[in-house]
């Protein structure tokens, strides 16, 4: 490093470990101030933590390892909600899940169709197993309107 320190993990202490414990057994579905009151530190120490960037990055590390051994049981749970009759779950949250984690759910680029010189593109219409004629004066380019 160009501070000439050499560089040291950070070692979290034993109340950090038990309020990321209670953050983790709770799947981060918690309160910050009831998981610390479980953990038995204040929410003041926790923010305070936070402001140490070591802490923080370190925090979410762990965070991120916790979700990303959750994928599996996360896909079983939307495959399941997607394709069983009645079973629970939200489109929203299957969309949301799918545009996050799946890169061939939702591709970010779109092509766009159109016809030469990027104008509409020309429809034939088909009728009586005939195509349609040509558009003329009298129909006003409406194929039905001779019929």
């Amino acid at each position: 490093m160009s501070d000439g320190k050499a560089f040291t993990p950070f070692e979290p202490s034993d109340k950090q470990l038990a309020v990321l414990s209670v953050f983790q057994a709770a799947g981060y579905g918690c309160k910050v101030a009831d998981a610390c009151e479980e953990a038995g530190i204040t929410a003041r120490s926790y923010y305070f933590w936070h402001d140490n960037p070591a802490f923080s990055k370190w925090w979410a590390d762990q965070s991120n390892r916790f979700f990303s051994l959750q994928i599996g049981r996360v896909q079983s749970a939307v495959l399941a909600s997607a394709t069983i009759a009645d079973a629970p779950g939200d489109p929203r949250a299957q969309k949301l899940y799918f545009e996050r984690n799946d890169k061939d759910y939702c591709p970010k680029q779109h092509a766009e169709l159109s016809g030469p010189a990027g104008g509409a593109i020309p429809i034939q219409i088909v009728m009586f197993g005939q195509p349609a004629p040509a558009p003329d004066d009298e129909t006003n380019g409406d194929p039905a309107a001779g019929i």
